[in-house]
């Protein structure tokens, strides 16, 4: 056999240390990028579980209005402020002053109020002196970890885009459907706001859509605002569940509802949710003879110019199959999704209504019209005109087939992608992931 020349042999038992070497420094590299990855994971799980500590937040949260005036936005608004507050962050909503606000902390969220109103296209106003240096002040001298915005188009959101390049903190904005560009009218009133609007959007680290396929995330697509979220809105089941066990509460009897039928509709005394509408279609199922009472639950709206109260109250007066009632505590509304027999969104506009997700919870079918999502969320009927509602009313009313058809289909629907615990968990996916 013959022998390696010396130097081959040196040469090659070189290249094998080399790549020994070299492999293992790759399983070094490996191990180490398993061990920060098992790290992280376990950060996360301790953020999601427990909250506190070195992991706890400074949030702040900015909305146009806050408890105690409740709609679609500040209700939701206050669930993630009150569960984030609950996992051991520190949170702080900034909000429109109120008068009959008679507390600046509910439930371990500390409520800052300023006196402003309208919005860029509107103009923003303040009704007390010094208020916007003041909120501009919270914004960027608050220390805040997470600022997380609530809707375009008003006061808080349109405020900060103009010290946008000075905010340190992670932002994220819920954009709630852009109503501006719901109509060809609205379109040219805020056409300069929507040309710039890209440009402060950009800024952000995080837009969350509520719906796929509405106008802010076809917005957003258009002008590639590529850091998005889709993540809807949850509804708690449980509280239903309790309600509709507690046979204490009659809202039949509480409120004198003697009608063999209820139609309900909850929302506020704004002129866009369509009361003239629904009243309307009301008088239409009255002529057929229809043992039925129109209830609509909700404030007078904040703007007198933009309210319908005092004409929902005049019409009321004269026909007491038509009630209307205000600041209804939330089991009495729960109890009223409960015993009415059809709900009926009325609105001009809408983008996510939690209204319906509402009736949904509570096996009650609804009627709506073809308004932001309200199509998608769950099996309704679709209407457009007082004719077609009074129709899908009375379908919903008599035929049986239909009505438990859909609310199986949406008992499946609600629990499967509603349930408020698996939502909350994609928020605070988000905003581990910031």
């Amino acid at each position: 056999m013959c022998k390696l020349p010396k130097s081959y042999r040196t040469s090659f038992v070189e290249r094998c240390l080399l790549m020994a070497e070299k492999i293992l420094s790759i399983g070094v590299k490996l191990i180490v990028s398993i061990r920060l990855y098992l790290y992280r994971q376990k950060r996360i799980k301790l953020l999601e579980d427990s909250g506190g500590g070195a992991n706890s937040m400074n949030i702040l949260f900015t909305v146009e209005f806050y408890y105690p005036k409740i709609g679609g936005v500040e209700l939701w608004t206050q669930v993630l402020a009150e569960h984030f507050a609950s996992k051991g962050h520190k949170i702080y909503v900034a909000t429109t002053y109120l008068e009959n606000r008679e507390t600046r902390n509910l439930n371990d969220v500390n409520i800052l109020e300023f006196n402003i109103k309208g919005n860029r296209v509107k103009g923003i106003k303040e009704l007390t002196k010094d208020d916007i240096k003041r909120y501009k002040n919270l914004i960027l001298k608050g220390d805040f970890d997470v600022i997380f915005q609530h809707a375009a188009q008003t006061w808080h959101t349109d405020l900060i885009f103009e010290i946008i390049e000075e905010v340190k903190a992670k932002k994220i904005l819920i954009p709630c459907g852009y109503s501006g560009l719901s109509t060809p009218l609205r379109r040219l009133i805020y056409y300069k706001y929507f040309k710039k609007l890209p440009r402060y959007l950009h800024k952000y680290d995080l837009l969350i859509y509520h719906y796929e396929g509405y106008r802010d995330y076809k917005f957003g697509r258009k002008y590639s605002l590529n850091k998005y979220k889709i993540i809807p809105i949850g509804i708690n089941l449980n509280e239903f569940r309790k309600v509709y066990e507690n046979d204490k509460i009659k809202f039949r009897e509480k409120y004198k509802v003697n009608s063999k039928y209820i139609i309900l509709n909850v929302s506020n005394h704004y002129k866009v949710k369509g009361h003239y509408f629904a009243i309307k279609t009301f008088k239409r199922l009255l002529k057929q003879r229809i043992d039925v009472s129109l209830l609509i639950i909700g404030n007078p709206a904040m703007v007198t110019k933009q309210s319908c109260y005092q004409a929902c109250f005049k019409y009321s007066q004269t026909n007491d199959k038509f009630k209307i009632f205000t600041e209804v505590p939330r089991k009495d509304i729960i109890k009223a999704y409960i015993e009415s027999d059809v709900f009926f969104l009325s609105s001009e506009i809408e983008y996510f209504p939690i209204v319906i997700l509402e009736s949904m919870a509570a096996n009650l079918p609804y009627v709506s019209t073809d308004v932001g999502c309200a199509g998608n969320l769950g099996k309704g009927i679709l209407v457009h005109d007082a004719r077609e509602a009074a129709e899908a009313i009375k379908q919903m009313l008599f035929d049986k087939e239909l009505r438990n058809n859909i609310i199986r289909h949406n008992q499946m629907k609600i629990e499967d992608q509603y349930e408020i615990n698996k939502i909350l968990k994609l928020y605070e996916k988000a905003l581990n992931e910031l």
